[in-house]
């Protein structure tokens, strides 16, 4: 049990530094946009999103893996973990928004640790837990889902706030 719970944490510290690595990626890269479909491209939420999904999916099933043996239904608590974490981003993003009617720097920043902990908070706690697999699959779908919304509104956003750059306004 000792190596499951220091294998979560060692993944939650590793998403953080590579979240925000992936923030200067796509500009590192030259605008590179195969880069661009996994990092952000600009600073619309939406975005920002890829920043906890897309290291999380890597842990996902680095961690799977790892333990899918010991613990059946993991791959169902992953997704529900990383899934929440990178949905709670916009959440607490227009909610502080929202309240203050304008964005602070320092906050969005500590929203992306708040949400990678979130994530893996759940999964630290969850991971042994049985869930349906009517459950577990669509979780699974919901993941892939979301790897295909990013693929595809990364270069074709829809025209909605949540996509907004805010720099190109």
């Amino acid at each position: 049990m000792k190596n499951i719970r220091r294998s979560i944490i060692i993944c939650a510290v590793l998403v953080m530094v590579t979240g925000t690595l992936m923030h200067f990626a796509y500009d590192f890269f030259g605008n590179n946009r195969l880069v661009g479909m996994i990092a952000p491209v600009n600073e619309s939420t939406w975005e920002h999103m890829k920043l906890i999904f897309f290291p999380g999916l890597i842990a996902q099933i680095l961690l799977y893996y790892m333990y899918k043996n010991t613990y059946p239904h993991i791959s169902y608590i992953l997704s529900l973990g990383t899934l929440a974490g990178t949905l709670s981003i916009p959440v607490m993003f227009y909610t502080y928004k929202g309240v203050l009617g304008y964005g602070v720097q320092w906050i969005d920043i500590t929203i992306f640790f708040i949400a990678v902990i979130l994530c893996y908070l759940i999964i630290f706690r969850k991971y042994s837990c049985h869930m349906p697999d009517w459950i577990g699959y669509i979780l699974l779908f919901l993941m892939f889902t979301m790897i295909l919304m990013f693929f595809i509104f990364t270069y074709n956003p829809p025209k909605l706030g949540i996509f907004a750059d805010p720099l190109a306004q």
